[in-house]
């Protein structure tokens, strides 16, 4: 609104959005805050609803487009019996990152092999025909487990980055609010990207869900996030699995809306309140 104070400086990597950008993500902005939780939380039983019929077990692997340039492979989290096959398709694939939005072991139950060499830098390990080297590990914005591979099948080599999330619940969300567009910034750059939790397709589905999201946005596209997310769950069945996961992606969304000065924290004070609420009543905060 006019008097809105701009001196605050967009954070680095923000420049000012395109106009149409802008225009489609007040929309969305608006639209959201409009919708408020309770209705949010009525549209994703609509989203439920609507994708039942849509097949039934999800496939082990699907190919989610963002654009010409970019792909996300979205795949369960590799069992014992399939973690050869895994590396094959990220060397037949030539994927340039692999996003781990889980924990080997979570509350108890295990969720996902450890399928990359264990016991940190310089470890080596050969998953049939490919052998994978640690070659650098770090933390990267706090919760993410950064680690550069290289790939090798004798004659040729592959670098691969390996993100791991270390603190997404199964099932449920993230405190972090920031780190998702940051994260689907460096994967736009790491393309094709295979992507897993360990169903691969609740917290799979919510970053997929987010990048397409931004993408439409990106594109002056006056999109709903529901009908982003009925659009994902006909390429992948089951894609945000939870109302708090949709929820998260409305809320990162409004993080982000900020840091672009699309709209104030005051402005969605009462979203995020509300939303925060809900978070502490299910358990996640």
């Amino acid at each position: 609104g006019a008097g809105r104070k701009q001196s605050a400086r967009a954070p680095k990597g923000h420049p000012p959005a395109p106009k149409p950008f802008q225009e489609a993500f007040t929309h969305f902005v608006k639209a959201t805050c409009a919708t408020g939780i309770q209705g949010l939380l009525d549209e994703f039983n609509d989203i439920k609803r609507q994708t039942q019929a849509i097949g039934g077990d999800y496939i082990h692997t699907n190919w989610v487009a963002m654009d010409e340039k970019r792909k996300y492979i979205c795949t369960q989290g590799p069992i014992v019996g399939t973690i050869d096959d895994f590396w094959r398709m990220i060397w037949q694939e030539k994927s340039k990152s692999i996003l781990m939005l889980c924990n080997i072991v979570e509350q108890g139950k295990k969720k996902c092999e450890q399928y990359w060499p264990e016991g940190g830098e310089k470890a080596e390990a050969q998953y049939g025909p490919i052998s994978v080297k640690v070659v650098k590990s770090r933390e990267w914005n706090k919760c993410i487990t950064r680690s550069t591979l290289t790939l090798s099948d004798g004659s040729e080599t592959l670098d691969v980055e390996h993100l791991q999330w270390n603190d997404w619940p199964d099932r449920g969300v993230p405190l972090d609010v920031h780190t998702c567009v940051s994260l689907i910034t460096l994967l736009g750059k790491l393309t094709p990207t295979t992507i897993h939790c360990s169903a691969g397709i609740g917290r799979t589905g919510t970053i997929v869900g987010l990048d397409l999201m931004l993408t439409k946005m990106k594109a002056g596209q006056k999109v709903s996030l529901k009908d982003v997310v009925i659009g994902l769950r006909a390429r992948r069945h089951g894609s945000v699995q939870m109302d708090i996961q949709y929820l998260y992606m409305h809320r990162v969304l409004l993080a982000d809306a900020v840091q672009r000065q699309i709209v104030t924290e005051e402005e969605i004070a009462d979203f995020v309140g509300q939303y925060e609420a809900l978070c502490k009543q299910r358990g996640f905060m």
